[in-house]
């Protein structure tokens, strides 16, 4: 354990300056990703404490706050895609000490690839019989180069996930630039990215390696990557998972837990600001006019607000039972299994 029982650290308040909104029908949506979580993530979370646990976390109201943009047809499918992700990133990336989990979580991207390849699952596959039904519903209203691009990110991310598992289980923490080069994929952005075109009913595939917009894309990555670190090391530490920023500044690098919050705070105000000059300077060129960009730049930053916002409350980060009191900064204690915010 990096941190005993009782550590504290003092919570900067973030720059913020990306307003956050909601999806109009997020009651709905969620309500209704409820019942698909329980009718198909049932057998894969096996006990009743684990899918209430699940269902604690608000991953579907995460969807609502990350694609608030999103026509009102394609939400619930995409609700449905963040409660599988956060079920199966819980159950493959938490699980430390053996290789069996290696070879298992091996077993099991070898299935999905062979999912999003055209392979139907075998019946006593739980995740993956849900990610076929996700999958279907997402990807084959896609057109052939869009659904491409979303099989090579949701490739990266799964390859990304195994290289994070094979570190936890040799304790391995890496450097810096090495971290942030696998967590951008194991983050899932891309894979997010691409659901905000599905949201917004648009199909940038013409444009998307075109410089500027790579850039955009660079600064959102970090953005979700740091936030998470943020908020997550607590209780990844606590089980002495060594592949978040923290980690790798306190037990890499030598520095003191405040000093390293207060890197990692300044690291995401600078990808917000970076976000925000890239996105003017590529509204602002030869391609500012493409239809649709504005709209999918737009829903990139709100995107990562409403993550943001979403990590102050989420019981994933704190902890089972956590009641976020609304502070934005303050006093954090470290605890085994949650924390607290004053």
């Amino acid at each position: 354990m990096l941190f005993a029982p009782g550590t504290q650290f003092h919570l900067p308040e973030l720059t913020r300056s990306i307003p956050v909104k909601i999806h109009p029908r997020a009651a709905e949506c969620e309500a209704e990703s409820e019942q698909w979580v329980r009718a198909m993530l049932g057998a894969a979370l096996v006990t009743e404490q684990k899918m209430e646990e699940i269902l604690e976390e608000r991953g579907s109201h995460w969807a609502c706050l990350g694609f608030p943009t999103a026509t009102g047809r394609r939400m619930t499918p995409l609700c449905d895609l963040s409660q599988f992700l956060f079920a199966f990133d819980s159950d493959f990336t938490n699980r430390m000490g053996s290789r069996g989990e290696l070879d298992r979580a091996k077993d099991t991207f070898t299935r999905i690839f062979g999912i999003m390849a055209g392979a139907t699952p075998a019946p006593a596959m739980a995740y993956e019989i849900a990610f076929h039904d996700v999958w279907r519903r997402i990807a084959e209203v896609m057109n052939p180069p869009q659904r491409k691009r979303f099989v090579d990110a949701c490739t990266a991310y799964l390859n990304a996930q195994l290289l994070e598992v094979a570190a936890r289980e040799r304790d391995e923490i890496f450097d810096f630039e090495t971290y942030m080069e696998i967590h951008r994929d194991s983050i899932a952005t891309r894979p997010y990215c691409v659901q905000i075109e599905y949201g917004l009913e648009i199909d940038l595939s013409e444009i998307i390696e075109e410089p500027p917009l790579k850039l955009v894309h660079r600064h959102t990555s970090e953005h979700f990557v740091l936030v998470n670190d943020l908020f997550s090391f607590p209780l990844e530490c606590a089980a002495d998972d060594y592949v978040n920023a923290v980690a790798v500044f306190c037990a890499g690098d030598g520095m003191p837990l405040q000093a390293a919050i207060n890197r990692l705070c300044a690291l995401i105000d600078q990808a917000e600001a970076n976000f925000i000059r890239a996105r003017a300077e590529l509204l602002a060129s030869s391609l500012g006019g493409y239809p649709g960009l504005r709209a999918y730049v737009d829903a990139l930053g709100l995107m990562m607000s409403g993550s943001l916002h979403w990590s102050y409350f989420t019981t994933r980060y704190h902890g089972p039972g956590f009641v976020w009191n609304g502070a934005t900064s303050g006093l954090v204690t470290l605890y085994p299994d949650h924390v607290t915010f004053e």
